[in-house]
């Protein structure tokens, strides 16, 4: 999260004892050009930068805002295997009703059975990539950009049956000015590495 705001109550990355979980995480920058990151337990860490967006390129954060969540005491009831929930985002949440795609974190919670979910623009045809992969009982988040679908959702297909976090981070309101840079660590907290 960008340093000098308000630690979220979101997670990014989700791990168990002796795991090695990579996630895809877009963030502001914060006080000092500077990005703030929490663990909830002990554990070395990894950063790797992969580009930036400069201000004014369309693309505006909403802070972290839990959007759907089919864990209990929900009422919505987790994915059945092979089923696709619909999430209304656009003109919900602070996200303009014609925003062209979201920045979002999916995290699929115990699984009964390895598999993957795949997340859409509704109204589109489902494609054939996963945004993320899980085994049987684990949790497995991943950072995720989709197009805005039919209805201003966005959809999720799970191979399995499992529950369904989505957090929204930000939206993009026109194509933006990325600027893609050689995937670079910035940070690497792990004995004798270099950074």
């Amino acid at each position: 999260y960008p340093c000098g705001t308000d630690r979220p109550l979101t997670s990014n990355v989700n791990f168990v004892a002796t795991q090695v979980v990579p996630n895809a995480v877009l963030s502001g920058v914060g006080a000092g050009g500077r990005v703030c990151i929490f663990t909830s337990a002990t554990t070395n860490l990894v950063v790797d930068l992969n580009g930036w967006l400069p201000k004014g390129a369309g693309f505006s954060t909403t802070g972290p805002t839990r959007v759907a969540d089919t864990r209990p005491p929900s009422q919505q009831p987790a994915s059945p295997a092979g089923g696709t929930l619909e999430v209304p985002v656009a003109g919900r949440f602070g996200v303009p009703a014609d925003a062209a795609a979201l920045s979002l974190n999916v995290t699929a919670v115990g699984p009964g059975a390895a598999g993957f979910l795949t997340v859409y623009p509704c109204g589109q045809t489902r494609p054939n990539a996963s945004s993320l992969n899980y085994a049987a009982g684990q949790t497995v988040p991943n950072a995720v950009i989709s197009k805005v679908g039919t209805g201003g959702a966005i959809c999720v297909f799970s191979q399995q049956t499992t529950n369904v976090i989505v957090v929204l981070f930000g939206w993009f309101a026109q194509p933006p000015s990325f600027t893609s840079l050689t995937p670079t660590r910035i940070a690497d907290t792990r004995s004798g590495e270099p950074v």
